[in-house]
């Protein structure tokens, strides 16, 4: 699913493109309109280390490593969301998109979309120096993580917590709903 390429943005024979699926079940229509309520771009970048930086005498440092090509499935707890569009930047001088392209090409109409019937997904392998479109109602109170599902990025930041609604929207704690620290039993001091 999705070729390396992440051509997704024109027909194509030789790969099969989350843009290409159609959902088996019928689409909120508010979320499809071309105006959505609320827009979020979230640039995630790392930055590609020569061989030369990492590896000094007598020193030791952490460092990730951006792999070419690498997607980066990206998860959404508590929601399906229909994925409208996904691609790269149809620029082919930009080497690296980022947010202020992405800005720019959103204002001129060329991230693609589709609206007959987008798929509906709670994980989606975003491609490398690509984008994906993405819509969802916010109609499920709490406070959602959405994050890409490798550790490591886990771990140095790719995510982020979507609040939806306020406190007074969730619901009552269930009766003996555990709590910090209660739900480890009694380790007996011998």
């Amino acid at each position: 699913m999705n070729p390396l390429d992440a051509q997704c943005n024109r027909d194509r024979n030789d790969a099969i493109c989350v843009s290409q699926l159609k959902s088996a079940q019928e689409i909120d229509r508010g979320i499809l309109s071309e105006k959505p309520d609320v827009k979020i771009f979230l640039p995630f970048r790392f930055y590609v280390y020569r061989p030369e930086e990492l590896f000094q005498p007598n020193t030791y440092n952490r460092f990730l490593v951006q792999q070419p090509n690498l997607s980066h499935p990206f998860h959404l707890h508590g929601y399906g969301f229909s994925v409208v569009g996904i691609g790269r930047s149809p620029d082919m001088t930009v080497k690296k998109i980022n947010l202020k392209h992405a800005l720019d090409l959103d204002r001129r109409g060329l991230l693609n979309r589709q609206y007959n019937l987008p798929p509906t997904k709670d994980t989606i392998a975003v491609p490398n120096n690509g984008y994906v479109v993405l819509r969802f109602r916010a109609d499920n109170p709490g406070f959602w993580l959405f994050h890409c599902h490798f550790l490591f990025h886990i771990v140095i930041g790719m995510n982020l917590i979507l609040q939806v609604g306020t406190n007074a929207d969730l619901p009552p704690v269930p009766p003996g709903f555990p709590t910090c620290g209660d739900h480890t039993p009694p380790i007996p001091i011998n």
